[in-house]
């Protein structure tokens, strides 16, 4: 038996408040030194409703982390369509997400720094994967279609780019002043 609409609608509203609250805490103080109480505090919610939902804190952490994944790629994705030519794009693309890294707070602190650090290095890199790699993809595939790349193994170039700009984002992600390692 399903649920009257409005209590889906509530607990809707109510897990997506938590990611807000969420997305709002690990960004500015990071995962380490914020607390469930400030989360549920930040997202007018009880203790109750945050384990309803989520099993715990890095439960809640990796929902966020998707969240922001995943804006970003909604974001970057927008350049598909933009009716540059798809070499452009690709480039755009590699150079939004460096700019984004040294200054979105968001996917620096959350995806970049604190990523690696709640889930570990193996299962970030996954995790990591999953958007930026499928979009790089993507884009090599257009590209390719279009002729602006020769043929080539798309997946594998697709992770070696990922691989490329996540290691600048993180250097620029950790450097004290990120202004001269963009250049």
């Amino acid at each position: 038996m399903r649920p009257p609409p409005s209590r889906s609608r509530n607990a809707a509203a109510t897990r997506e408040a938590l990611i807000r609250a969420g997305r709002e805490l690990f960004a500015t103080q990071g995962y380490f030194d914020t607390g469930t109480e400030q989360i549920v505090e930040r997202a007018g919610v009880t203790r109750g409703a945050l384990y309803h939902h989520f099993d715990d804190k890095k439960d809640l952490f990796k929902a966020t982390f998707d969240a922001v994944a995943q804006d970003w790629v909604t974001r970057e994705r927008q350049t598909l369509t933009d009716g540059s030519d798809a070499w452009e794009q690709l480039r755009a693309t590699m150079q939004l997400y460096l700019v984004d890294s040294a200054s979105d707070p968001e996917i620096q602190q959350i995806t970049l720094i604190d990523g690696p650090a709640v889930f570990g290095w193996a299962e970030w890199r996954v995790i990591a994967a999953h958007y930026g790699a499928n979009l790089f993809r993507d884009m090599l595939d257009h590209a390719i279609d279009e002729g602006a790349v020769v043929s080539l193994p798309t997946e594998t170039t697709a992770h070696m780019l990922l691989a490329a700009v996540n290691e600048a984002s993180l250097l620029m992600a950790h450097a004290d002043d990120p202004e001269p390692s963009r250049r």
